[in-house]
């Protein structure tokens, strides 16, 4: 799993078990930018592949980034991952 796990779950259960069909759809496209990644950095070297994959966006379609208090309760949205506003 991604995230924390629901109450009462182990959490080593909900790390090391199947992903949730949302969790899923993030981690594939995390998997195709890292072949994406793998594939430039051995045809055209590290300095571009790092410009072109170290990019300061999110990936289209991830979910902000909550911040949380110690209780694990959401106290907002890290702003540095939310998309730039375009009037």
């Amino acid at each position: 799993g991604i995230g924390r796990p629901p109450s009462g779950m182990d959490a080593i259960e909900f790390v090391l078990g199947s992903f949730t069909p949302d969790d899923l759809s993030l981690v594939s496209g995390a998997v195709d930018r890292a072949a994406d990644a793998a594939t430039d950095w051995v045809r055209e070297g590290v300095r571009v592949t790092m410009n072109r994959h170290n990019g300061s966006e999110p990936p289209r379609g991830a979910p902000p980034v909550t911040v949380a208090d110690a209780g694990g309760r959401v106290v907002g949205v890290d702003r540095q991952t939310l998309p730039p506003h375009r009037p």
